[in-house]
C-alpha cells in the first residue's frame, strides 16, 4: 500500500523491501557508477603528482586540496541544496567533473604532461563538484526511504561502493602500469558521462514539499549550526569524527609516498593494497546494521576506534605490502562503520528541509583540520622518518577512545 510519507512529500512502499523502491534503486546504481569513475581518478591524480615531484609535501598538498572545499564551501553548498532543485544540482556537479577530466586528457594529449599547479587547480574544481554531488545525494536519500531503513540503505550503498572499490583500484593500477594516465582518465570520463545520463533520466524527487526558500541567506546558514548544536550526542560524535579524520588524513597524506618510496611498492600492488581497505569496508557495510542493533551505536563506535588504532600501528611496523593490506583492511572497516552509523543517525534526526544545511555544516566541522593535518604530515615527512606519523595517529586514536568513555552519558541518546 502506498502512503504519503510525513515530511517527505513523495510516495514509497511502506513496510516493503527496499529493493522494491525504484527511486532508491536509481540512486544505488548511480552511486556504483560514481564510485567506479572516482576510484580511477583518485588513483591516477596522486601518482601524477608523485611522478612530477617525488615529494611528500606535494602529495599531502593534493590531499589537502581534496578536503578544502568541505571547509570553505560545504555550508554554502548545503544551503543551495535546500533551496533549489536537487536533481539539477547533481547534474551540474557531474557536468563540471566531466569538463575537468576532459581538460586533463586534452593537456596530456597535447604535451604528454601537466604542471603540478595545474593539477592542484583542476583538483580543487573536481573535488568541489564531487562534494556538491555527494551532499545532494545524501540529502535525497531521506526523501526516498523510510526512517527505519536508513541504516540499511546506507549499508547497501556502502557495500556496493566498497565492492566496486575492490575491483576499481586493482584495474586502475593495472591500466596505469600497462598503459598511461590518459587511458585511466578515459575510464573516468566514460563513467561520469553514464552517471550524468542516468541521473538525467531518473524520476528523482527534487526536494521535499515542506522546503521553504528563505530570503535571508545568513539565517539559513545559521539554522544548520543551531540544529546540530541542539543534540549533545550529535555534537560530540561530530567532534569525535573530526579528530578521527585528523589522525586518518595525516597518515593518508603520506601513505602512498610511504608505500612507493619507502617500501618500494609498484602501482599494481598499490591497487591491491587500496582494495584491501575496500574489503574492510564491505565487511563493515554487511554487518553495520546487525551490530548496531545488537550492541548500540556508541559501543560499536568505541570498538572501531580501537580497530583504527591497531591499523595505524600495523602501518608503523610494516616491512612489505602484506602488512599494508592488513592495516588498510582494519582502517577500511573502522572508517566505513563510523560513516554508516553517523550518516544514518544524522539523516534520521534531521528534518528534510534542513538536510543540506546540517550535512554541509557537519561535513565542514569534521573536515575542519584535515587539510592542515595533510600539510603538517607532508612537512614532517620531509624531516623525519615517515613511520613516526603513523605512530602519532595511533596515539590520537587511543586518546579518542579514552575521551569517549568520559562522555558515556551524553552518548546514551544516540540509539534510535
Amino acid at each position: 500500500m502506498e502512503v504519503d510519507l510525513q515530511e517527505k512529500g513523495i510516495n514509497v512502499l511502506k513496510g516493503k523491501s527496499i529493493w522494491r523502491n525504484s527511486l532508491f534503486v536509481n540512486l544505488w546504481i548511480s552511486s556504483i557508477i560514481s564510485g567506479l569513475a572516482f576510484n580511477f581518478y583518485t588513483i591516477a591524480l596522486p601518482l601524477m603528482v608523485y611522478r612530477l615531484t617525488q615529494s611528500t609535501l606535494a602529495m599531502s598538498t593534493l590531499r589537502a586540496i581534496e578536503i578544502f572545499p568541505n571547509i570553505v564551501l560545504g555550508v554554502v553548498i548545503g544551503v543551495l541544496i535546500d533551496r533549489y532543485n536537487r536533481k539539477i544540482f547533481m547534474l551540474s556537479a557531474i557536468g563540471t567533473q566531466i569538463v575537468v577530466v576532459s581538460f586533463i586528457i586534452v593537456l596530456l594529449s597535447l604535451n604528454d604532461s601537466i604542471g603540478v599547479w595545474g593539477l592542484y587547480i583542476l583538483g580543487f574544481i573536481f573535488f568541489t563538484s564531487s562534494l556538491s554531488y555527494s551532499s545532494a545525494f545524501h540529502a535525497t536519500v531521506p526523501l526516498v526511504v523510510e526512517k527505519d531503513q536508513l541504516v540499511k540503505a546506507n549499508s547497501i550503498r556502502t557495500f556496493s561502493n566498497t565492492l566496486v572499490s575492490i575491483i576499481a583500484p586493482a584495474i586502475a593500477g593495472t591500466v596505469l602500469f600497462t598503459f598511461s594516465y590518459k587511458e585511466s582518465l578515459f575510464v573516468t570520463l566514460i563513467g561520469y558521462i553514464f552517471l550524468f545520463l542516468l541521473i538525467l533520466l531518473s524520476p528523482l524527487p527534487l526536494k521535499s514539499k515542506d522546503t521553504v526558500r528563505q530570503n535571508n541567506f545568513k539565517k539559513e546558514l545559521i539554522e544548520g549550526w543551531r540544529f546540530l548544536l541542539s543534540s549533545q550526542a550529535m555534537w560530540y560524535l561530530t567532534i569525535m569524527i573530526l579528530f578521527v579524520n585528523i589522525a586518518s588524513t595525516a597518515t593518508g597524506g603520506v601513505f602512498i609516498f610511504f608505500s612507493v618510496d619507502v617500501l618500494g611498492v609498484n602501482e599494481q600492488y598499490l591497487g591491491l593494497i587500496i582494495a584491501s581497505s575496500a574489503v574492510g569496508g564491505i565487511v563493515a557495510s554487511f554487518f553495520a546494521n546487525k551490530i548496531k542493533t545488537k550492541f548500540g551505536i556508541k559501543n560499536v563506535m568505541r570498538f572501531v576506534i580501537l580497530s583504527a588504532m591497531f591499523g595505524q600501528l600495523t602501518i608503523f611496523i610494516s616491512t612489505n605490502f602484506i602488512y599494508l593490506m592488513i592495516a588498510q583492511f582494519l582502517l577500511g572497516f573502522s572508517v566505513v562503520t563510523i560513516n554508516i552509523l553517523y550518516h544514518s543517525l544524522r539523516q534520521a534526526l534531521t528534518p528534510n528541509e534542513l538536510q543540506g544545511r546540517v550535512s554541509g555544516t557537519a561535513n565542514m566541522i569534521v573536515m575542519l583540520a584535515t587539510p592542515f593535518a595533510y600539510l603538517t604530515a607532508g612537512i614532517v615527512g620531509e624531516f623525519v622518518e615517515v613511520r613516526v606519523i603513523f605512530l602519532a595517529s595511533a596515539v590520537i586514536m587511543l586518546l579518542i577512545f579514552i575521551w569517549m568513555l568520559f562522555i558515556n552519558k551524553a552518548l546514551s541518546e544516540v540509539n534510535y
